[in-house]
């Protein structure tokens, strides 16, 4: 097939999309857009679910806001944050389809979260406990691997910057 009859995006929004797919790449920031694709939170609420001091949590948001995933809004002397780009929705959904397990400390579950959580045993932790969910997903459909391979792409290209980021090719694998 020649060139001519792909339909490609111009690179320079492809460009402006990395920069905001970078934002993105971090995974107290995903948590963040997760919570905040569910209800309205303050920054308070958000660092508490990250296990992060509200001054980090703070400094997540701005770079969400910068990007212009969301948007802040007063309601006396606390502020509320909320996503207003409809298209991350979508691009939580792939990442949640493909991995669907969490485990994350006890600790780093606040008490208002609702769900069913099995606690299984670190033994290396001793007095830490974890919490382990995992709902059976389909196999990832087409566009969700292409989204994957793009975060797979810009992970590559510019995770390496970012606390927290694993680079390597078994960080994001392709296939279960």
């Amino acid at each position: 097939m020649s060139v001519e009859k792909l339909k490609l995006t111009d690179l320079e929004a492809l460009g402006e999309a990395a920069e905001c797919l970078k934002i993105l790449a971090h995974p107290h920031r995903l948590r963040m857009v997760q919570m905040l694709l569910q209800a309205d939170f303050t920054v308070g609420e958000l660092a508490e679910a990250c296990g992060l001091p509200s001054a980090m949590a703070s400094e997540h948001l701005r770079l969400m806001q910068r990007c212009g995933f969301l948007v802040s809004e007063k309601d006396g002397r606390q502020v509320f944050y909320r996503v207003v780009e409809p298209h991350l929705k979508n691009i939580l959904g792939c990442i949640e389809e493909r991995f669907g397990a969490a485990i994350v400390p006890a600790t780093a579950v606040p008490d208002w979260l609702e769900g069913t959580f099995h606690r299984i045993a670190v033994p290396e932790l001793p007095r830490r406990v974890v919490a382990f969910a995992r709902r059976r997903r389909p196999a990832a459909s087409a566009p969700t691997m292409a989204v994957l391979e793009v975060l797979r792409s810009v992970t590559s290209a510019h995770g390496a910057a970012q606390h927290g980021i694993h680079t390597d090719a078994a960080a994001i694998p392709l296939s279960r």
